[in-house]
């Protein structure tokens, strides 16, 4: 996965550690690379924080392969059809 972040975005972000994981995880969930759950935990959001987030950033996360094989298997274990 790669990212262009331009150059003045990455000088305000160095000067900020925090913000700069922030946008790394936020840019790994809407490559699928995390799981919603995922990101808003290492976040250190609650529900409605994470929530609050998406709408505000227009935050859709792919939702690939993997993770629809997980929630087959998941709805299987469950006895759903």
């Amino acid at each position: 996965m790669s990212i262009d972040i331009p150059i003045e975005t990455l000088r305000e972000l160095v000067q900020h550690p925090n913000e700069l994981q922030r946008e790394v995880i936020i840019a790994m969930y809407e490559a699928a690379d995390l799981t919603g759950g995922k990101a808003r935990e290492m976040l250190g959001l609650s529900v409605n924080d994470w929530d609050g987030l998406r709408k505000e950033r227009g935050l859709r996360g792919a939702y690939g392969e993997k993770a629809f094989a997980q929630d087959v298997a998941t709805f299987k274990k469950l006895g759903w059809r």
